[in-house]
């Protein structure tokens, strides 16, 4: 590291961004921050990581290595750097060999110079793979301990030895994480020593805000000696996730001559110029009531952030308390594991399950195939053991056995990439290939919008600066109680004296419909009725008129409920059958039976993706399987019909 280097690796493009703006930063805003960056003499810049990998392609239609590739372009002399799970790279389960390969080198040839490479469970076991790999690319390989400062804690003494065979292991650097930020400035000093002392290579501090306490560890943990410490423009340091750049850099005198000024200029570029375009997100998005709670519950806010989500799309935000107190519930269940990505998404998933679809004597009865998988041993060892009854009842049916494994996990898993032969033909290329394996579902669709295949939904579209203010302004009208402000934005022409009124029945639904076909294409508005209203005289009709299809209308002129769409239509189950519905909103990823099959009570027959996780929902009895209304990738309700049981 050079003098003139500033010892920050900024994470302002990934937790920053992530906690500030749900994730939907754009590539090209970030490529007019990143010139700035640059003249700063950071020590790296991260690019992504795994949630904010995922996000780019999923949400915002973009291709994350591109993503790599643009800010690396916008930035010749800072390190471009990136955050990994060892074992699930960027996705949310275990990669085999081949695919763990084809990502490093994919990411090493886009422009990532800087691996920093963590385990969920610290099982260093799931290290040694990436960690060779990074160092047969070139590359600087840095790998993290997660700290837990919650839950059982693990002595320094314990934490320094993991770093000493970390050093063994090859890497350049080690990285002490406290994802969950309740580190305080004494402990942290403590602990860096303490490290310092048992290695020779440097040591990095990476430190969640959640205690607001940050930047005096930050302080006190380069007076231990450490070399490099995570932090993030001021903008992005929001909500107890990592502290600001800024600040720590003029705290501690490292504002050379000419640092300070691009890191002021990128925060005032964001303010005047970005953020603009982000209102409508950050009007309902604040940190405020989730610090408390990270604080009351010792739990990450981005942890409560996830949890908030999920319970948010259920329509089940009520049961935020309980929830809170089972996620601390299921991680000591599961062996005390760090709330840090992948793995935190795996505990806040069981947990709402746990609460809003179990009772008392059956927790982990709807157990997600993550839950599963890491019973099983998939995510390698954890720090504490699983709870020995908690695995006999998750793993009873599971596909690979019903004893947990001690193999390493990778090895257990099949090839993934298939080779030119077996390579889908949305895939034009080695990147293709990895983004479909790491994301079969969300990594299709991306390839999808990008070969025209399927249509882009508007909102994974870009927004300009006008429509993205608009937007906002029409948000902030209904916030403050103006309901028709959208009806009022409405580019519908208005109905002329000509338009005729048609009463449509849906199901159980009555719809007023009016059509007016005078200047141009006809127009659909409807409201529901809640009642027939008195016989009025209509207007004459055409002896031929064209029937509108019963078919959701398009925008109304006016707001008003919308009615659900018809749910999947089902044979009703035979006398002593059974039906299987979607206890939650969300998509059919597969069935595992066909009609006709014979099943038992407990088998597994369709796999619902909900709240991010994969859900195993299995028979309600056994018999035959007869109708099965959805198709794979249907969207369903709760409540939908799945599968019928005869």
């Amino acid at each position: 590291m050079s003098q003139s280097t500033i010892r920050i690796y900024d994470t302002s493009f990934t937790a920053g961004q992530e906690s500030l703006l749900s994730g939907l930063m754009r590539t090209s805003e970030m490529e007019r921050i990143a010139p700035f960056l640059n003249r700063a003499g950071l020590y790296a810049v991260e690019a992504t990581r795994g949630f904010s990998f995922k996000h780019t392609l999923a949400e915002l239609n973009e291709n994350p290595f591109g993503r790599i590739r643009a800010i690396k372009r916008a930035m010749d002399d800072t390190p471009v750097a990136m955050t990994l799970s060892a074992l699930h790279m960027a996705g949310r389960s275990a990669a085999p060999l081949d695919l763990m390969q084809a990502f490093l080198g994919s990411a090493f040839e886009a422009g990532v110079s800087i691996f920093r490479i963590f385990d969920p469970v610290n099982d260093l076991r799931n290290l040694s793979a990436p960690l060779e790999t990074v160092k047969e690319l070139g590359a600087t390989a840095v790998a993290a301990i997660l700290i837990p400062t919650s839950g059982k804690r693990t002595p320094f003494d314990e934490i320094a030895q993991i770093a000493v065979r970390i050093q063994a292991l090859g890497a350049d650097a080690v990285c002490l994480m406290d994802t969950e930020g309740f580190l305080c400035p004494d402990s942290t000093r403590k602990l860096v020593s303490r490290v310092n002392e048992a290695v020779s290579i440097p040591v990095h501090l990476s430190i969640a805000n959640t205690a607001m306490c940050g930047t005096a560890a930050a302080h006190a943990a380069f007076e231990a000696g450490a070399a490099v410490v995570e932090a993030a423009l001021s903008p992005f340091a929001d909500g107890g996730v990592t502290i600001p750049s800024e600040g720590l850099i003029n705290s501690l005198n490292m504002a050379r001559e000419g640092a300070l000024e691009p890191l002021c200029e990128a925060a005032a570029l964001f303010e005047e110029e970005i953020r603009p375009r982000h209102l409508s997100t950050l009007m309902k998005r604040s940190n405020l009531h989730l610090r408390s709670l990270a604080l009351k519950y010792r739990i990450p806010v981005t942890t409560l952030r996830v949890a908030v989500n999920q319970l948010a799309e259920i329509d089940k935000s009520d049961l935020m308390d309980k929830v809170v107190a089972e996620i601390l519930a299921v991680r000591n269940d599961l062996g005390n594991i760090a709330l840090k990505f992948p793995l935190d998404e795996m505990v806040v998933t069981q947990s709402i399950n746990n609460v809003v679809f179990d009772n008392v004597e059956a927790r982990y009865s709807i157990a997600t195939t993550a839950v599963k998988d890491h019973c099983y041993g998939m995510n390698g060892r954890p720090t504490a053991a699983i709870d020995p009854a908690i695995v006999k009842t998750v793993l009873e049916g599971y596909p690979r056995g019903e004893a947990p494994t001690t193999e390493f996990p990778p090895e257990l898993l099949p090839a993934a990439l298939k080779g030119e032969e077996g390579r889908n033909p949305l895939a034009n290329g080695l990147e293709d290939e990895v983004i479909m394996a790491l994301f079969p579902v969300e990594g299709k669709r991306h390839l999808e919008w990008q070969k025209g295949v399927k249509r882009v939904p508007e909102e994974a579209k870009f927004l300009s600066l006008e429509e993205a203010l608009d937007r906002a302004a029409i948000a902030e009208k209904i916030l403050e109680g103006d309901m028709d402000a959208l009806a009022r934005k409405s580019n519908a022409p208005d109905q002329s004296p000509y338009a005729r009124t048609f009463n449509v029945f849906v199901g159980g639904d009555h719809f007023e419909v009016a059509v007016d076909e005078v200047g141009g294409p006809t127009i659909l508005s409807h409201a529901p009725v809640a009642a027939p209203a008195a016989p009025v005289a209509p207007a004459p009709v055409p002896a031929q008129p064209a029937a509108p299809a019963p078919a959701p209308a398009p925008k109304p002129a006016a707001p008003a409920p919308k009615p659900a769409a018809p749910k999947p239509s089902a044979a009703p189950a035979a006398e002593g059958g059974a039906t299987l519905t979607a206890p939650m909103p969300g998509v059919v990823l597969r069935y595992e039976k066909k009609p006709g099959d014979k099943v038992e009570k407990g088998d597994v027959v369709v796999v619902l993706e909900a709240m991010k996780m994969e859900n195993v929902l299995s028979a309600p009895a056994s018999g035959t399987v007869g109708d099965l209304p959805c198709r794979e990738g249907d969207t369903v309700s709760t409540g939908d019909v799945l599968c019928v049981i005869e």
